[in-house]
């Protein structure tokens, strides 16, 4: 199976309402972001993205694309924390009326999930699980490249009479052969 990569998703702005700031130690460096706080209670949100911001509110674009409906995409996840793999991902879907119509939970690196019917947005939220630090860099979202096969048609000649001939082969008559003239 074939992915087609679609955005990678990184954490450039930090803001209160989409990281878990109380008590916290958070530094961006290299590229990555440095999140501490040995005090924070299990399955709390570290940090959450978002498909859908009310600009006029927030001031605030999406981090994350339009996904379609029951298509099939791979998430890839690049972070580290200290005690190792205790985070995890939890992407939430909710319709136009703004309830949850779907929830995935993915606990490894990467992970395929299926986008629910109904979907008009949705969030990704990294989740602390008994963490003291988390090193985030990025995840990347991949979408299943379908592969169709290709059918190749068998060209079949047409030979017409001279007067039987469609209209719109006048322009190339000239160029054309007629049976009679192969065989003679």
């Amino acid at each position: 199976m074939t992915y087609k990569q679609i955005a990678i998703i990184t954490l450039d702005d930090i803001h209160t309402d989409n990281v878990y700031t109380y008590g916290s130690e958070i530094h961006m460096e290299g590229g990555s972001v440095h999140f501490k706080n040995p005090l924070m209670p299990p399955s709390r949100p570290i940090f959450k993205w978002s498909s859908r911001y009310n600009y006029q509110g927030n001031r605030r674009s999406p981090e994350l694309p339009l996904l379609t409906p029951e298509k099939k995409y791979k998430l890839e996840v690049v972070a580290q924390s200290i005690p190792a793999n205790r985070f995890y991902l939890k992407l939430a879907f909710s319709n136009r009326q703004g309830e949850v119509i779907g929830q995935y939970v993915q606990r490894s690196d990467s992970d395929s999930f299926t986008c629910p019917k109904d979907t008009f947005t949705y969030t990704i939220t990294l989740y602390g699980a008994g963490c003291e630090q988390v090193i985030f860099e990025r995840f990347i979202l991949f979408e299943e490249d379908v592969i169709c096969p290709i059918v190749i048609e068998e060209k079949r000649s047409a030979s017409y009479a001279p007067l039987e001939r469609p209209s719109f082969l006048q322009l190339v008559e000239p160029l054309l052969e007629t049976n009679e003239e192969k065989k003679g």
